[in-house]
């Protein structure tokens, strides 16, 4: 059984560029955020879209911040569409000493995944 519960489809007249190489769009501006239908589909947060939320300041131990359990699970961002994406920022913890190690990863089917990041070795 396959459902659609609604199919919503738009036309812009907003100019873009297509990556030739991909037939990817390239964005101008953060995509990886709410008003740009992006959501975590992986990841522990207390409030729902902390991650994509916008806000870089007032988080503490209570609110505004996304995790996962050391040594399993991922926390896992899907963007509205597939993009060609040249630079990513992260905000990590830094109410605390704690250092990180970590690596992304992308995927446009969510199958098929591509190390573009790999800070595990990092002092």
């Amino acid at each position: 059984m396959f459902h659609v519960v609604t199919v919503e489809a738009f036309y812009t007249f907003k100019k873009f560029s297509i990556d030739p190489r991909y037939g990817l769009l390239v964005p101008k501006d953060n995509v990886a955020t709410i008003e740009m239908s992006a959501c975590v589909i992986e990841g522990v947060s207390r409030s729902r879209n902390a991650l994509i939320d916008g806000k870089t300041h007032g988080y503490d131990w209570d609110s505004g911040y996304t995790c996962h359990q050391l040594g399993s699970g991922a926390i896992v961002v899907q963007l509205a569409q597939p993009y060609v994406i040249s630079t990513m920022r992260l905000l990590l913890w830094d109410c605390d000493d704690r250092r990180y190690s970590y690596y992304v990863e992308v995927s446009t089917n969510q199958r098929n995944w591509e190390m573009v990041a790999n800070k595990c070795q990092d002092p």
